[in-house]
């Protein structure tokens, strides 16, 4: 019991700090972190890309996969929620439990793959405000540009993306994430120029093999959208000297031939590659 009384919310004693950073972290958060976290594997895993277009930076899936996982961020809502009502110390206007500000960010990306994109944004643009001063707010910024890709609302968008390429302080660990923000958004705006310009600089800073492979496709494809075949060609050539799902090695293959045919105005090129290609049973 006196244990207890000593850990109020209201005390910023040692005590205090220690007991609510640890429950905070290793309790109710770490339980609302894994319900996210299914949910967005649930959502990649049911994405269906469509290679008549082009790929969307983040395979999030669709309104209606966004349904199956309401249980899943619903319950990494309440347990981030549960998290701040609990543990929360901010105490004139300094907030002293670290994961506090992650169960915001938390219930902001719940809301997001939700596609409750206005709550999204209330949460983004409130851990913008209250943590002015901690590196969290990049990671506010970069979702606020998301929510408001998805939105249209390109404007706002902007404002966001040049306010963060002035910004000195920007964590060089975060640089592959805002090129692939910036690459989305100026997808989704149909500037396709800056986009490849955003997506080459998230191929070099990435690490995730994953990812790189999904870019370069993308940047593959934004090349030919803007008729710069060679450049088109080269790309999916890359795409094929790496280890990528069945489906685009498929979808590269063909495109290339196609770059090929066209450029060379001899049909035999593609023929010989359908050809090549037949000889493979996964391709009958």
């Amino acid at each position: 019991m006196l244990l207890m009384a000593g850990c109020s919310t209201k005390k910023k004693n040692f005590l205090s700090r220690g007991y609510h950073n640890l429950t905070a972290k290793y309790n109710v958060y770490w339980n609302g972190k894994e319900a996210l976290n299914a949910g967005i594997d649930k959502l990649e895993k049911s994405h269906s890309d469509n290679y008549e277009e082009i790929l969307d930076v983040f395979p999030v899936g669709t309104s209606e996969s966004a349904k199956s996982v309401y249980g899943d961020m619903d319950r990494g809502i309440e347990k981030a929620s549960l998290t701040i009502a609990k543990h929360s110390m901010l105490i004139k206007g300094k907030e002293y439990v670290a994961s506090i500000d992650d169960s915001y960010m938390l219930i902001g990306k719940a809301h997001f793959y939700k596609r409750d994109y206005v709550l999204a944004l209330e949460m983004f643009s409130y851990v913008v405000k209250q943590y002015k001063k901690n590196q969290i707010r990049f990671d506010g910024y970069l979702w606020l540009i998301r929510v408001n890709t998805e939105l249209a609302r390109f404007k706002d968008g902007e404002k966001i993306i040049l306010l963060l390429e002035e910004e000195k302080k920007f964590p060089k660990k975060k640089l592959a994430e805002l090129a692939a923000v910036k690459a989305d958004y100026y997808i989704k705006k149909g500037d396709f120029e800056q986009a490849k310009d955003q997506l080459i600089l998230a191929i070099d800073a990435t690490k995730k093999r994953k990812s790189k492979s999904r870019y370069t496709y993308i940047l593959a494809q934004l090349y030919e959208e803007i008729n710069n075949s060679d450049s088109a060609a080269y790309y999916y050539a890359k795409v094929l000297k790496k280890n990528v799902p069945y489906v685009m090695e498929f979808n590269a293959r063909i495109n290339r031939a196609l770059l090929a045919s066209a450029e060379s105005g001899d049909i035999g090129v593609i023929k010989k590659e359908l050809k090549k290609m037949a000889k493979d049973d996964k391709n009958t």
